[in-house]
């Protein structure tokens, strides 16, 4: 038998001192970043920042972490909702990663298997070669 049991995990990332906890993957949350993600190329880096933070952090935390609005600092918005966006994906990732991690041992596994019948091959290819 195998055993699907699943929990999430609740990912809380800390900007200035203070944690906060990630938006839980959902088809609504989702269904928020496809739109955010549709409309970006219409956004300023401001309203990019702050709508993919408010997404995933929520409105409260976002007034918390940027309270100077429109005079924030660009670049720390963006580094903080790059880390966010990264944050909400870490959980997804690490499956990703276990999922790619399976591929390649099986196909070591069969490069191990397959590497006597290679070498098996060169040798009479290379016997062929000094023959003529």
């Amino acid at each position: 038998m195998i055993d699907l049991s699943y929990e999430p995990k609740k990912v809380m990332v800390r900007i200035d001192g203070e944690e906060y906890a990630i938006a839980e993957r959902t088809p609504e949350i989702d269904k928020k970043l496809q739109a955010h993600n549709e409309h970006i190329d219409s956004m300023s880096s401001y309203e990019s920042s702050m709508n993919l933070c408010r997404i995933l952090l929520g409105d409260e935390a976002v007034k918390k972490i940027f309270p100077n609005g429109e005079k924030e600092n660009l670049n720390r918005m963006y580094y903080i909702a790059r880390g966010v966006d990264d944050a909400y994906q870490a959980e997804y990732q690490e499956m990703r990663d276990k999922e790619y991690e399976d591929t390649l041992n099986k196909m070591d596994k069969l490069a191990e298997r397959t590497k006597p019948v290679i070498d098996m091959i060169d040798r009479a290819n290379t016997n062929r070669r000094n023959r003529r």
